[in-house]
């Protein structure tokens, strides 16, 4: 787009702010629209505030979700906090403190209409600890009196991909639990963004 210029501003904190145009430079204003911080844990109903997956899934799988609901219209998560705690220190090839790593692994899927069913991450199966790596660099290793450590691994959707994941009243983020990790102190799985009425 020669001869169009894109006005921007400087907030005190944060990144550049840049006015959006259309194809011929006009500039375009939406009204803006109210939202609300939230942070919603993955639980097996979809529904209630916390959930601790450290739980035996490796017969039978579970499946931990959020789904946007009422009254929501839509959901922009723009973090995807996984958090695993445990009694004893992680090595690279293990999950959590689970010697060896888990043996299906951790796998996310986005939901919607839209779209159907969707595995994220490159299809990959999270089963060892080193692979929160290949999702995100936004790992933290917290260790704490005595052996124990808590890990972090934060998937920032707007600093990795350029935009927010969007799911849309009646679309849904899982994630598959098919491993034994009663083990572990605690393993959740949180979405954090804006929701929209």
């Amino acid at each position: 787009m020669s001869g169009v210029n894109l006005s921007m501003s400087k907030e005190s904190t944060g990144d550049f702010r840049y006015a959006r145009c259309d194809e011929a430079g006009n500039l375009c204003v939406v009204n803006p629209v109210d939202g609300f911080p939230i942070q919603q844990f993955l639980t097996p109903t979809g529904t209630t505030y916390y959930y601790n997956g450290n739980v035996n899934s490796s017969v039978t799988p579970i499946n931990i979700y959020h789904e946007v609901a009422s009254p929501y219209t839509r959901f922009e998560v723009t973090s995807i906090l996984v958090n695993i705690s445990d009694n004893a220190n992680f090595n690279q090839t293990d999950f959590g403190a689970i010697a060896g790593g888990l043996t299906n692994g951790i796998k996310f899927y986005w939901i919607t209409s839209e779209f159907g069913t969707r595995q994220l991450f490159s299809q990959l199966a999270v089963k060892q600890n080193y692979q929160w790596s290949s999702i995100t660099f936004h790992n933290n290793l917290t260790t704490f009196a005595g052996l124990a450590q808590t890990m972090t691994a934060d998937i920032q959707t707007i600093n990795e991909y350029g935009k927010p994941l969007t799911l849309h009243r009646g679309d849904s983020f899982r994630a598959t639990l098919n491993d034994d990790l009663s083990t572990l102190v605690a393993f959740t799985v949180q979405l954090r963004g804006i929701g929209y009425v």
